[in-house]
């Protein structure tokens, strides 16, 4: 038998006793043709494709081939990479990516050495400009104006803090320095827009004729300008008011909208065009728990304003809705309005502060005759209140007919908690699973957490010997379990022990 300090596992799978025999192996990455390599190449950063010509000779000018530049400023500073821009041999650079984190790793970039890099990256038609930052650091990037007359471009991202030398005609939305706007193939935009820039977002999306994709991170607390955003094709949107603002009206005409998303504590929004292929909805107008105490609005008008633009969206079929508790009061009708139907509606999550809002919220369900999968988050928000449980009279026809999945999160196992959950599994006819989610850990209950849901454990599964039909799953952060290993009050389970779930039994002894 060979001694297996001196052999080698080689390629093929089989092992070679001798030195020799190993380096004689063929250099079959090597061997690739020159294109193959050069696609393989663009997929990494630059500094990581100038590495491999230190390989061999033949790879020492192989990655002035790449077509895709990504360099972060932590590697290298802007003026080398433009250097190395200049070495690149393509006709054609496909992707430029340049991201920067704090403001210690960001060189100072002047608009002159900009300009002429993007210059050279239009002239060999680049496709995907990103500028990105990986926090808030306000350092502002120059972008010169050459950034939008570029015919070759499809994707644009300057979600990072920018500085423009664009200057706009407030009254026309036209450049007022004479710069041509030309992005005829854009098709995404990603962008950061603040107060002074605001009339560039209007400009810019009037100059693109098929964009498809819309992602804003707005600023714009010292206005209340209305916004409207026309976009004939635009199929995702997605808006993110990144700080508290003045109340302001923001309307949307994209027909063919898809996705929306929307993350905004206080505009009022509407739509000029009701998005009749509207697929997914994403609503959070609470991303700002202080924004009753900041804003000068009345929380009834929003929600009564805010659930009118949501009744748009008729033509769901995934809906995400955190919202303030009334909002459900206002949704079913308004001025003795119809109720709107959704019926492809089949995913609804939204946020309950108060048990109370239950019954407003079966209110709205009637308003998804379809749906199967209903997620409800318990917010903490009113926990200091005093609540008492109170069974609706009337009830959706889904709840008896359709809904086959509901998941509860932030679930304390109250007397509440457990009265809803009984409720629900004495009506949801054709339920077959509920899962439960226990809170995570707040650091003044951290010793009793794991009690708790022992408790929380007991109450839920004694409940489904009463409904067979019905499996209940509870996660919490300590306790894996399913009524299905609850027997005689003993339960089999999952407990996180050091870290890890070790499956075990315990017998579940409570008053």
């Amino acid at each position: 038998m060979a001694n297996s300090t001196s052999s080698e596992i080689i390629s093929n799978g089989r092992q070679s006793n001798s030195i020799e025999e190993y380096t004689s192996i063929e250099d079959r990455l090597s061997s690739l043709s020159n294109p193959i390599l050069i696609k393989i190449l663009s997929h990494l950063p630059i500094l990581d494709a100038i590495k491999t010509s230190q390989l061999s000779r033949r790879w020492r000018n192989v990655w002035k081939g790449v077509t895709t530049f990504e360099f972060h400023t932590r590697t290298m500073k802007f003026e080398n990479a433009a250097s190395l821009l200049l070495l690149l041999t393509s006709p054609t650079i496909r992707v430029f990516k340049y991201s920067y984190g704090h403001s210690t790793d960001y060189p100072y970039w002047k608009f002159r050495s900009a300009e002429h890099c993007y210059l050279s990256l239009i002239r060999r038609n680049i496709e995907v400009i990103q500028i990105t930052s990986n926090n808030d650091d306000p350092i502002l990037v120059p972008v010169p104006d050459c950034v939008f007359n570029c015919e070759s471009l499809v994707d644009l991202d300057l979600s990072a803090c920018l500085d423009w030398t664009l200057k706009l005609d407030e009254v026309n939305d036209l450049p007022s320095n004479g710069t041509a706007i030309n992005l005829p193939n854009l098709k995404k935009l990603s962008l950061r827009v603040n107060d002074i820039d605001y009339c560039l977002l209007r400009t810019l999306v009037k100059f693109c004729p098929v964009l498809e994709d819309l992602c804003l991170k707005l600023d714009l607390s010292n206005h209340n300008v209305p916004l409207e955003i026309v976009s004939p094709n635009l199929k995702s949107l997605d808006i993110d008011m990144t700080v508290p603002a003045k109340c302001s009206d923001t309307v949307i005409d994209a027909p063919n909208l898809a996705k929306l998303k929307i993350r905004d504590p206080c505009s009022y929004y509407r739509f000029k065009t009701i998005p009749a292929s509207l697929v997914e909805a994403s609503i959070n107008f609470r991303c700002f728990e202080d924004g009753e105490e900041v804003m000068d609005w009345s929380v009834q008008d929003h929600a009564r304003v805010s659930s009118k633009f949501i009744r748009g969206m008729s033509s769901v079929r995934y809906l995400k809705l955190h919202t303030y508790p009334n909002m459900h009061t206002y949704f079913g009708s308004e001025d003795d309005e119809v109720m709107p139907v959704f019926h492809n509606l089949t995913f609804f999550k939204t946020t309950m502060d108060t048990h109370e809002v239950w019954g407003n919220l079966l209110c709205t369900l009637h308003c998804f005759p379809n749906l199967k999968h209903l997620e409800l988050k318990m917010d903490d928000f009113h926990i200091s209140r005093r609540r008492f449980w109170c069974a609706p009279i009337v009830l959706p026809d889904c709840l008896f007919t359709k809904l086959k999945r509901i998941t509860m999160k932030n679930f304390k196992g109250t007397n509440d908690e457990i009265k809803l959950v009984e409720f629900i599994l004495d009506h949801a006819k054709v339920l077959g699973e509920l899962h439960i989610h226990a809170p995570t850990i707040i650091k003044q209950f951290k010793q009793t957490q794991l009690w708790e849901e022992c408790k929380s454990c007991h109450a839920l599964f004694k409940l489904s010997k009463r409904f067979v039909t019905c499996k209940i799953v509870f996660s919490g952060v300590y306790i894996n379990a399913s009524s299905n290993a609850y027997k005689k009050g003993l339960i089999g389970c999952q407990i996180r022990c050091a870290e890890k779930l070790v499956d075990c039994e315990y017998y579940a002894m409570f008053r």
